[in-house]
């Protein structure tokens, strides 16, 4: 997935997008913490994961 791809999600209130899977998507979204410019870092990777972990898309095993 590329910028665009995520600044989607953000835009369609960090829903999950059709087709993919949180297993699909979280190892990249995960990588989006560690960079350094802040809209990546904040407004993508910080914001959607976020917002998937207190919207309980996430089982007790994958948050472990």
């Amino acid at each position: 997935m590329d910028r665009i791809f995520w600044q989607n999600v953000v835009t369609n209130d960090c829903k999950l997008p059709d087709g993919y899977t949180i297993s699909d998507l979280t190892p990249e979204l995960t990588c989006y913490l560690g960079v350094t410019d802040p809209v990546e870092r904040d407004e993508i990777g910080y914001s959607v994961l976020s917002r998937w972990i207190i919207n309980g898309l996430y089982t007790p095993d994958e948050m472990r």
